[in-house]
């Protein structure tokens, strides 16, 4: 779309900036999340993150920062987001982590990348 696609965090310098930004303009305890780019194929769970790709780039994720008890593969979930998680008592007090997703659930942002042309 637009010759863009969907966010490939491959260093962790990004993701860590990304989570920066979001966290500046997205409001405390909504428990946000956003669509990232890496996908899965095969069994992964808590014990096991599987392995994991990021599909523009065709490139196998090298780093993870998932949440505590992330990937579950919860209902097959093969699909990527970056969610907020926070303290039900203080919702200031919040990060936002990888957390596999099911591909078919439309209940995320779109982040998206772009070649730049100069």
């Amino acid at each position: 779309f637009h010759e863009a696609w969907v966010a490939e965090l491959d260093h962790p310098g990004i993701n860590y900036w990304l989570k920066s930004r979001l966290l500046d303009i997205t409001k405390p305890g909504v428990q946000e999340q956003f669509w990232l780019g890496a996908v899965t194929h095969g069994r992964h769970g808590d014990h096991n993150q599987g392995e994991w790709n990021w599909p523009h780039m065709n490139e196998t994720v090298s780093w993870f920062d998932w949440a505590n008890g992330q990937p579950d593969d919860y209902h097959d979930e093969d699909c990527l987001v970056l969610r907020e998680y926070h303290d039900p008592f203080f919702p200031n007090a919040r990060d936002y982590w990888w957390n596999d997703f099911s591909c078919d659930d439309a209940a995320a942002h779109y982040i998206c990348e772009k070649e730049c042309h100069l």
